[in-house]
């Protein structure tokens, strides 16, 4: 069974809140039964506010730059490209090569920071689940996920607004799968469950029974 690692994020939220567009399924997730969505369930919605077809891809461009395998800069522009270079290579060019490094799915669940019915209400519905202390509510749907799926990497925490595009020796944007476009999601103040699976070919939504939830699941509309 794969380890879950979880990826080193701000997890300082005290509680968060996941609203619901069924009444059903709200007290689904109150008496334990969460529903894990997909990536790709994610990026198919036709709701531009909730779809997005480039969710948890990163693209980059190397920009121009010239050096040989000594210079460190180079090295790393090359990696970021999947072009490897040996040693002793000088005189190497490179100009204007792309990458793009994509998850190709993975279960996950999202919720937001803060109770905000005016600006999620019309997107995501009008019935809410406040979740308390996320940290141990993440621990122990991992725990279950780990009963059905070897899990490659856990990781939850807050989105992070900004393009996900980069290049040259700019800083990646963030976490893959933790990064949107300001315009138009920064209002939902998304926070991110996700896990990737060693198998994640043909993943499918489902509903997963965690009792142990239940104490920290409250309806608050």
């Amino acid at each position: 069974m794969g380890k879950a690692s979880r990826l080193k994020r701000e997890r300082n939220a005290a509680k968060v809140y996941r609203f619901i567009k069924e009444e059903s399924h709200a007290n689904a997730l109150v008496n334990g039964n969460v529903w894990i969505n997909t990536l790709e369930k994610c990026r198919a919605y036709e709701d531009p506010l909730q779809g997005d077809e480039e969710e948890a891809v990163h693209r980059y461009n190397s920009g121009y730059i010239m050096g040989g395998s000594d210079d460190p800069s180079l090295m790393v522009v090359a990696a970021r490209c999947s072009i490897n270079i040996g040693p002793g290579c000088p005189n190497i060019t490179l100009n204007n090569n792309t990458s793009v490094h994509r998850i190709p799915d993975a279960f996950v669940l999202c919720a937001t920071e803060f109770f905000n019915p005016k600006e999620l209400n019309q997107t995501f519905g009008m019935y809410c689940v406040e979740i308390s202390n996320p940290n141990k509510f993440f621990q122990l749907l991992t725990m279950k996920l780990r009963e059905l799926h070897q899990i490659r990497q856990a990781a939850w925490g807050k989105v992070i607004y900004r393009k996900r595009n980069y290049s040259g020796l700019e800083d990646p944007p963030g976490p893959l799968g933790f990064v949107k476009p300001a315009d138009p999601y920064s209002v939902q103040r998304e926070v991110r469950f996700l896990w990737t699976i060693n198998s994640a070919r043909d993943l499918l939504p489902f509903l997963l029974e965690v009792p142990e939830v239940t104490s920290l699941c409250r309806r608050i509309a």
